[in-house]
């Protein structure tokens, strides 16, 4: 739309063009519809327990912490100094 405009000698940005589109004109560009989810199926195929493993789970996997940063201020002067202290 913009090119068109140009051609006809009128020169406006693209932003321009397109909130007056989009407000007065009610001109909206189609957008595609988003993708479904996803839906677990049945499996293809199982196999049969051969080693006679335990494969259930008490509860899921734990989330471990490794370390995370304090941002500490001093003041200095007339100006706050910014120094990272580590935790681990």
């Amino acid at each position: 739309m913009t090119v068109y405009l140009a051609r006809r000698g009128c020169h406006y940005s693209a932003v321009t063009v397109h909130k007056y589109m989009n407000t007065e004109m009610r001109l909206y560009s189609p957008v595609r519809p988003k993708k479904p989810g996803y839906q677990r199926g049945k499996p293809h195929k199982i196999f049969e327990n051969r080693l006679q493993r335990e494969f259930q789970a008490d509860r899921g996997e734990p989330q471990a912490v490794y370390g995370f940063h304090i941002p500490v201020f001093e003041k200095r002067g007339s100006a706050l100094q910014l120094q990272h202290c580590q935790l681990v």
